[in-house]
């Protein structure tokens, strides 16, 4: 057996879980699922949910974000109860180039979405390169609230 299943024979019982499971917190951002399933709270659905929404939005920013991970929606203290095992490395974040990006690339993005992909592909082949982040409110579609989520994603180099 596994060293989990053994008894302990000072105390004749078994060892509790989290004996076995990781101490150390686990960056969310360059965890795959094998090192997020040693979270303990995190099982192999969780954790492939986790990666997939990650991988759509190019990185965690904050871990409030685990609330829109569609399994986890409905599951505020098991989130609550993650985020104190997670860490946050936002410099693994990937930002998208504005003058670069296709539609077909920012499309997948869970604060874009394909009309304000196209949308701002068009807005910026009629009004030429983006000089800022900001610049990207001049397109009708790009509300406050997509601004707010969406610009961390965005880089104007």
């Amino acid at each position: 057996y596994p060293q989990y299943h053994r008894r302990d024979s000072a105390t004749d019982r078994f060892p509790e879980r989290s004996a076995y499971s990781t101490k150390a917190l686990v960056e969310i951002n360059s965890a795959d699922t094998t090192r997020l399933v040693e979270v303990r709270g995190i099982g192999p659905a969780f954790a492939r949910s986790i990666i997939k929404y990650r991988d759509r939005l190019g990185g965690f920013l904050s871990l409030e974000q685990l609330n829109e991970v569609y399994i986890l929606r409905d599951k505020p203290e098991a989130v609550a109860d993650l985020k104190s095992r997670l860490l946050l490395d936002t410099l693994m974040v990937h930002r998208f180039p504005l003058n670069a990006f296709t539609a077909e690339e920012l499309g997948p993005h869970p604060y874009a979405g394909w009309k304000v992909a196209k949308a701002l592909v068009a807005y910026r082949k009629q009004h030429g390169p983006f000089k800022t982040v900001a610049d990207i409110k001049g397109c009708v579609l790009v509300t406050d609230s997509v601004y707010r989520k969406l610009a961390p994603y965005l880089s104007a180099e």
